[in-house]
């Protein structure tokens, strides 16, 4: 699709490019204060809302029940939602956007099951994805950053995917250790 509105006459016109690679190179002033304020009131909000917020979303019935503001708080969470993907769809495109928002949460996830840790190491996950990313690319003429974020990012996945305490690594050995005991018994 890229190649193609490219290549008519008004492509260059289009923006496309800068949404879907996004403009982290060529980002001014102006945008990095735009994104510092974005950042900023996403993480005060998240902080200040956590509580309701875990509460709305892992028990509804609770939180309606002891008077929380339902449709106020799921507003509010949509805002900040929306806020994070555009704010982040300007500065490094769709497709870093969405490796970003899926692949550290799922990473997360392996390693934990508590909320509060989950988020946190999501956050060091995509910030260790992103830094790492930034330098391979820069350590090399012709690689874009945007993809060796995503494959980083990736690869972190994999190896939670194979050595966490939930990874597949860990299935198979509880397996054969369920299997001697059957054996035995």
């Amino acid at each position: 699709f890229l190649t193609v509105v490219n290549r008519s006459p008004l492509g260059n016109q289009s923006g496309l490019n800068n949404f879907i690679f996004g403009k982290a190179a060529t980002m001014t002033k102006a945008d990095l204060m735009w994104l510092f304020i974005s950042a900023t009131i996403i993480i005060l909000v998240s902080l200040l809302l956590y509580k309701e917020w875990k509460l709305l979303i892992f028990d509804p019935v609770y939180a309606k029940g002891i008077g929380l503001p339902i449709e106020a708080l799921k507003a509010t969470l949509t805002v900040l939602i929306v806020m994070t993907i555009v704010t982040g769809i300007q500065a490094v495109g769709v497709i870093l956007m969405s490796a970003l928002l899926i692949i550290p949460a799922a990473s997360a996830k392996l390693w934990t099951k508590k909320l509060s840790s989950m988020l946190m190491l999501s956050a060091i996950i995509g910030g260790v994805s992103g830094i790492t990313g930034t330098f391979i690319s820069a350590m090399r003429t012709g690689l874009s950053t945007g993809p060796i974020i995503v494959l980083v990012a990736a690869a972190i996945f994999f190896l939670s995917y194979f050595i966490s305490p939930s990874g597949q690594i860990s299935k198979f050995r509880r397996k054969m250790q369920f299997r001697k005991q059957g054996e035995l018994g």
